[in-house]
């Protein structure tokens, strides 16, 4: 798989954490303090942040940006790059989603942004604006989907309707 150069040691982390997460095969998906004590082997400055449905996900400070590994079940992370992909093909990614760099099999590394108060509008403007490309699950009701990047509000997690 081709990947983006960027963020090489934290792509080693993802892979370790990936290896951790298939020695536990019949087990149940590790915890996410386990996951979480294992980034910080690496990443001085990583913590978790949350759990959505599908993944769990962790803040890791990358020199000037700030940046979420988010780690989930193969399928999740598949379709969530998948997802990404569509949003470029339809030219709606650069402008409206936080930016994915890679993805490992249970791994995906993406911008992280600021978490601000968002006006009425501009939620009401990117639902409307991912409906019209058959996406979903902004997240209106919180803004949990949504975070601020220079100003700038972007998409960080939608589904296909």
């Amino acid at each position: 798989m081709k990947h983006n150069k960027k963020h090489k040691k934290i792509r080693r982390t993802a892979l370790k954490v990936d290896k951790l997460i298939r020695a536990r095969r019949g087990n149940r998906f590790p915890s996410k303090k386990i996951i979480e004590l294992e980034l910080q082997k690496y990443h001085k400055i990583s913590s978790y942040v949350g759990s959505g449905k599908y993944k769990k996900v962790f803040h890791i400070k990358a020199t000037e940006k700030d940046l979420a590994l988010k780690v989930g079940k193969a399928d999740d992370i598949k379709r969530d790059w998948k997802l990404y992909k569509y949003a470029k093909k339809k030219r709606f990614a650069d402008r409206y989603f936080a930016k994915i760099y890679w993805h490992t099999t249970y791994c995906m590394l993406q911008k992280f942004g600021v978490k601000e108060p968002i006006p009425p509008e501009i939620q009401r403007d990117l639902k409307r604006r991912l409906n019209a490309i058959g996406l979903r699950d902004v997240g209106l009701s919180s803004d949990r989907n949504i975070r601020c990047f220079k100003g700038k509000f972007k998409i960080i997690d939608a589904s296909f309707s």
